[in-house]
């Protein structure tokens, strides 16, 4: 998940990394560095130590049988004697539960911000992640960004967001709507609650970074409290 997580930040984002040992490989000596980096060196380690990665199984079920635990996933069973839960949130992000989220216009994560240079976008969240991606998104040429949050303050982002944030605001690139919420989503335009008052934006994309769902469903399914 951490390495899913990695590979979905925007092109060239900063991280910030520790030295630290991997098994079978040794020393991992990683630098503060951009995602690209950090990404080549972990998959020069799964290369060289021929670690098998399955990508696309979602884990339905862990049932035990006998000395052994079968894992169960649409697509195929693993068995092991031993299974490491490191499922982390980011895989389930939380929905807004809204009419027309379900249409194609609405995303969960952004990679690419030059591929919505000229769009009207709305990002909606008040932390780290709906902030980035507010601020990545004014960036772009011609691109027009809203950000919605219920909250009356961004309370919880680090201090170098808040002062990107603070200056997309001062240059009029990007319109914050404070104590809002989306009521509805169309194919050309969202509806707002803004603190009482229907407010309805032209819109290309929305982008929702409101988190995750916490898997305590499958945990208590599998036995762990």
């Amino acid at each position: 998940p951490l390495l899913t997580s990695i590979r979905k930040y925007p092109r060239a984002k900063f991280l910030l990394a520790e030295p630290l040992s991997v098994p079978l490989y040794g020393n991992l000596w990683v630098a503060d560095g951009s995602k690209e980096r950090l990404l080549e060196v972990w998959e020069k380690i799964i290369a060289s130590t021929g670690l098998e990665v399955r990508t696309n199984h979602r884990v339905t079920g862990i049932q035990r049988e006998g000395a052994v635990l079968r894992v169960e996933t649409p697509e195929h069973t693993f068995r092991a004697r031993n299974v490491v839960l490191a499922m982390g949130r980011r895989g389930s992000p939380r929905r807004l539960g809204v009419p027309g989220e379900e249409l194609g216009k609405v995303i969960y994560d952004v990679v690419d911000m030059e591929s919505f240079a000229g769009q009207r976008m709305l990002v909606v969240g008040g932390g780290d992640s709906a902030v980035e991606s507010a601020v990545g998104l004014a960036r772009q040429e011609g691109t027009t960004v809203a950000l919605s949050y219920r909250g009356d303050a961004f309370g919880r982002v680090k201090e170098r967001n808040r002062v990107n944030l603070e200056q997309a605001i001062h240059c009029g690139r990007l319109h914050v709507m404070l104590k809002s919420q989306v009521r509805e989503i169309r194919l050309d335009v969202v509806v707002l609650d803004v603190e009482g008052r229907e407010e309805v934006l032209p819109n290309d994309t929305v982008v929702v970074r409101i988190g995750g769902d916490p898997p305590y469903k499958l945990l208590e399914e599998i036995g762990v409290r």
